[in-house]
């Protein structure tokens, strides 16, 4: 089959239904290139992760992170662990993971995210899990490990996690004392500090090694894929490029401060390169399976097949044409569905509340954002620029600078751990609800929140007014409501 189509794509003399063939066969192909693609990511993600569980997080019977149980796409409860162990110079003493802090308990209901409602966690001494209100010592809920995930420890843990609750919905279909909440990822805040220094220090030290095994003089990255559009036909080598994906499953894995956007699509355009290399295809067809897999990739990695077709022409192919279009759009839908299929969801978009209302007075503030953000993204790339040819000026060798890169990222993250891995689990504080004391729905006119009354004590109605849903000029606020 190889060979036929080999000779299909490579006649000379052609029949005048050829160039629709083509075409439709190019169409074809695309849904194979996207789903080969796909898969490629969806292992390239599986494999970092498994790495950066691995390494930091399967060392532990406390819990770190999120736990989740989804009932669908738009209903899930979550748990959210953090630990009260100290950051810092003070941190590098406790060779122990923390056994009591803080846990944020979110519900999604029908894809409306609510307020995360604040409480506190202990570990009890027969290995349960115990979560009570932040301000008080009743209602407590139950916990108990089955491997890496949590589940309920008694029957009494749906009436518990009302309580607990309060004004807080539950999905409707939330009812069973059974339900698993599955481990998704720890939190770098909780892992002791020298576990950090030691795992990114001799991480960098494999990740150097791998480079000398490899044979690379240097890191790749989506610039290669433009560069073999330009130079190359859109021929990338293979080889070349999965070595790099290998660097960098390892080096997302073990804890290195880089996203996974760079090397999605630099395996992306290997993929689809090689591709069409195998069928030796012209260069049209191979810069068109080249765009493919960019989009392919991206669409896997952030469930945005729409942004992964507009990348792929303006970055890679750098022009829109009909004939690129078709292909490289349906290699990203069917990237995109392939990864939905797998249970593949970006949190980033799993996390958004609901949108609050824009004020003029606050456009004048965006404009001052703007202006800070290009000056700090103008300072970042020249250091990086700058420090870039101080490094290559040195006499540093190239397997030894991932190890002191990882020695300095670990003395931050002493601090700042957060800024280690891909990215912290998102979380959007919004309103205490503690705060917000009793309160009713009273449909008002946006202007109007202003003039209501300050209660001691109590959020005022126009902060409250965050929680609003829109219908067309009025708004749903809150008017407190008095207890005496």
């Amino acid at each position: 089959m190889l060979a036929a189509l080999k000779q299909f794509f490579a006649r000379t003399q052609k029949p005048p239904y050829q160039a629709g063939t083509s075409l439709l066969l190019i169409l074809v192909l695309s849904v194979v290139v996207g789903a080969g693609v796909s898969y490629g990511t969806l292992g390239f993600m599986k494999a970092f992760d498994t790495i950066l569980h691995g390494v930091y997080f399967q060392w532990t019977d406390y819990p770190s992170g999120r736990y989740t149980h989804k009932l669908d796409a738009r209903n899930q409860v979550s748990f959210d662990f953090r630990g009260d162990n100290p950051h810092g110079l003070a941190g590098l003493r406790e060779t122990q993971w923390a056994d009591r802090g803080t846990c944020r308990v979110v519900t999604t209901t029908q894809g409306v995210r609510s307020h995360p409602v604040l409480t506190k966690w202990r570990m009890a001494d027969n290995r349960l899990v115990l979560i009570q209100p932040a301000d008080a010592n009743t209602t407590t809920l139950n916990l108990k490990f089955e491997g890496p995930h949590l589940t309920p420890a008694d029957n009494q843990f749906i009436p518990d996690l009302r309580k607990l609750l309060g004004t807080v919905p539950l999905p409707e279909k939330f009812t069973d004392a059974s339900h698993q909440f599955n481990y998704k990822q720890g939190s770098f805040s909780d892992v002791p500090k020298w576990h950090i220094l030691l795992a990114l220090t001799l991480g960098g030290l494999f990740i150097g090694a791998l480079y000398k095994v490899f044979k690379l003089a240097r890191g790749h990255g989506p610039a290669d894929a433009i560069i073999a559009r330009l130079d190359a036909d859109g021929r990338m080598p293979v080889k070349e490029g999965i070595s790099t994906a290998l660097i960098c499953i390892s080096s997302i894995g073990l804890g290195a401060s880089v996203g996974r956007y760079g090397p999605a699509v630099h395996l992306g355009a290997t993929l689809g390169s090689g591709f069409a290399q195998a069928f030796s295809l012209n260069r049209t067809n191979t810069v068109t399976f080249l765009g493919c897999g960019v989009a392919s990739a991206i669409a896997t990695s952030f469930n945005t097949p729409i942004a992964a077709v507009i990348f792929a022409h303006e970055a890679i192919i750098g022009h829109y044409s009909l004939r690129a279009f078709a292909p490289i759009t349906i290699a990203a839908v069917t990237g995109n569905e392939v990864a939905k299929m797998n249970g593949r969801f970006f949190d980033g978009f799993q996390n958004l509340t609901q949108f609050t209302e824009l004020v003029p007075a606050q456009y004048p503030l965006f404009a001052l954002v703007g202006l800070l953000s290009a000056l700090f993204a103008l300072i970042y790339m020249r250091s990086l620029v700058t420090l870039g040819k101080a490094i290559r000026q040195s006499l540093i060798p190239l397997w030894l600078r991932p190890a002191l890169a990882g020695l300095a990222i670990g003395i931050v993250a002493l601090w700042l751990p957060k800024l280690l891995g891909l990215v912290e689990v998102l979380r959007q504080r919004g309103l205490d609800i503690r705060r917000i004391g009793r309160h009713r729905p009273l449909a008002i006119d946006p202007r109007q929140a202003r003039s209501l009354p300050r209660q001691p004590g109590r959020l005022h109605p126009q902060e409250i007014a965050a929680n609003h849903r829109q219908r067309g000029q009025r708004l749903l606020c809150f008017e407190p409501v008095d207890e005496r």
